[in-house]
C-alpha cells in the first residue's frame, strides 16, 4: 500500500505537472488566439480601408472614363468635320489645278503673242524709219517744187 501511495503520489505529482503545462499552453494558446484576434481586427481594418481607397479608385476611374468618353465622341465628331473639310479641300484643289493648267495655257499663249508682237513692233520701228525718211524726202521734193513753181512765168 505504501507503494501504491507512493504511485498515486507520483501520479498525482506528474498530473498536476501536465496541468501545469497545460495551463501554461492553454495561457499561451489564449494570448495568441486574442493576438490573432487583434491582428484579424488589424486586417479587417485595413482591408476596410483598402476598400475605401479602391471604391474612390473605381469612382476617380469612372469619371475619368465618363469624360474620356465624351472627348472621344468630340474627338469622332471633328474628325468627321475635319474628313468633310478634306474632301471640299481636296476638290477645290482639283479645280485649282484643272485653272492652273488653263492660266498656263493662257501664258504660253500670251508669250506667243509677245512675241508675235514683238516682230510687229520692230517691223512698225522700220516703216516708221522708211516713212520718216520719205517725209523727208518728200519734204524736200515740196521745197524744189516750190522753187521750180516759183521761178516759172506766170500766165496771163
Amino acid at each position: 500500500m505504501v507503494a501504491l501511495q507512493k504511485e498515486a503520489g507520483k501520479s498525482i505529482r506528474e498530473v498536476n505537472e501536465n496541468s501545469t503545462i497545460m495551463l501554461g499552453l492553454l495561457q499561451s494558446l489564449t494570448q495568441e488566439s486574442k493576438q490573432t484576434g487583434l491582428r484579424m481586427e488589424m486586417i479587417k481594418i485595413r482591408m476596410d480601408q483598402l476598400e475605401m481607397k479602391f471604391d474612390a479608385h473605381t469612382a476617380l476611374l469612372n469619371e475619368h472614363t465618363r469624360v474620356l468618353s465624351g472627348h472621344t465622341t468630340l474627338l469622332n465628331e471633328h474628325t468627321t468635320v475635319l474628313s468633310g473639310h478634306t474632301t471640299l479641300l481636296n476638290e477645290h484643289t482639283k479645280i485649282l489645278d484643272e485653272h492652273t493648267t488653263v492660266l498656263n495655257g493662257h501664258t504660253a499663249l500670251l508669250n506667243e503673242h509677245t512675241r508675235v508682237l514683238n516682230g510687229h513692233t520692230v517691223l512698225l520701228n522700220e516703216h516708221t524709219k522708211i516713212l520718216d525718211e520719205h517725209t523727208g524726202r518728200f519734204d524736200r521734193l515740196e521745197t524744189l517744187l516750190a522753187q521750180i513753181l516759183a521761178r516759172l512765168p506766170e500766165k496771163a
